[in-house]
């Protein structure tokens, strides 16, 4: 079981949490928040799926529009209410997508859990 401890200096601001849901076989964690704003968060982390530590270099695509995530792959993000698909991405691990709804006054927590190419041929044609 993996603990998830995720700080944020607007930590404040945040409610009572739902419970998480998993998708894709355990490798996204999503946990759904009230946010006592009148706009929309989202945040996560992208980490390795086999060692379960932070990735150092990755991106994340929101409806075809490329993100920086910070130094330890952690992303934060504010959104207008509706339909999107988010795409964590990180060189030599395969990619990983998850459409999702957001509402206003409502944040959302993603970890995305990529897993390594295991061949390097594969790896070209896909970066």
């Amino acid at each position: 079981m993996r603990f998830i401890i995720f700080l944020l200096v607007i930590s404040p601001l945040f409610g009572a949490s739902q419970p998480s849901k998993e998708d894709k076989k355990g490798r996204i964690q999503v946990e759904r928040l009230p946010f006592k704003n009148d706009s929309c968060l989202v945040t996560g982390a992208i980490l390795d799926f086999l060692s379960n530590e932070k990735l150092k270099l990755c991106d994340f695509w929101i409806n075809n529009k490329r993100y920086d995530c910070d130094s330890s792959c952690n992303f934060l993000i504010f959104l207008n209410p509706g339909r999107y698909i988010i795409e964590a991405r990180s060189f030599g691990y395969e990619n990983l997508k998850y459409k999702f709804r957001i509402k206003k006054n409502e944040q959302i927590r993603f970890r995305f859990y990529l897993f390594p190419f295991k061949s390097k041929k594969l790896q070209k044609n896909i970066h």
